[in-house]
């Protein structure tokens, strides 16, 4: 699903109809060069595409690890400051990224954006469950009723599967599965990172590079 449409006005600018100013935030956080206008913003950038696109561009659509551990630290960052305004994403999705060129992953469905109130988040809007590269929990995915009140570090899951599955192609609920595929990534910093957001502990779980 296309959030909105990319426009390329020049050989280094493109415009992108956001109005959020937490958009503008999240371009300085990465120093990307912008100007707002009164229905867009064109960013001075050599390419822009969504992340969905972006990994057709590799073998059998798996980024290598180099550009997981970037992208886990771009995430990361937008979300640490979500939490400092406190407030943070419900669940991410492929669909929810662009890419600037080539290195910065963006998060853009600004509608996920909830706030945080004693460690908790709320969910009112009704979700897909059956979309296979939107990143739910197990227990958004069990849910069948709405209100659903959560801890504000689900999203700390989303984010290891939706990097898990930008790399493998594969999404697990489950703990014993997802352990045995970032096996495959021990002895990294990326290793480390994911095993920590996976930690089924709320309160132990963490989303930091070492």
């Amino acid at each position: 699903m296309v959030l909105f449409e990319i426009n390329k006005l020049d050989s280094n600018v493109y415009s992108v109809p956001i109005h959020n100013p937490m958009f503008n935030d999240f371009l300085s956080l990465f120093h990307i060069d912008f100007k707002k206008n009164d229905h867009s913003i064109n960013i001075n950038c050599s390419s822009i595409s969504y992340l969905n696109e972006f990994l057709f561009e590799f073998q059998d659509n798996l980024i290598t690890y180099d550009y997981a551990y970037a992208f886990s630290q771009n995430i990361v960052k937008q979300i640490l400051y979500l939490e400092k305004q406190k407030k943070t994403i419900t669940a991410l999705s492929l669909d929810d990224f662009i890419i600037i060129d080539k290195s910065f992953l963006l998060f853009v469905n600004f509608k996920k954006i909830v706030d945080i109130q004693n460690n908790n988040i709320t969910i009112l809007s009704p979700y897909n469950k059956n979309n296979n590269t939107f990143f739910i929990t197990k227990m958004m995915k069990e849910n069948s009723n709405l209100p659903l009140t959560i801890h504000y570090k689900n999203i700390y899951l989303s984010l290891a599967y939706l990097i898990l599955y930008c790399l493998y192609g594969k999404y697990y609920f489950d703990y014993s599965d997802n352990n045995k595929l970032i096996s495959n990534l021990l002895g990294t910093k990326l290793y480390y990172f994911i095993q920590n957001c996976l930690t089924e502990s709320e309160e132990n779980r963490h989303i930091c590079f070492f």
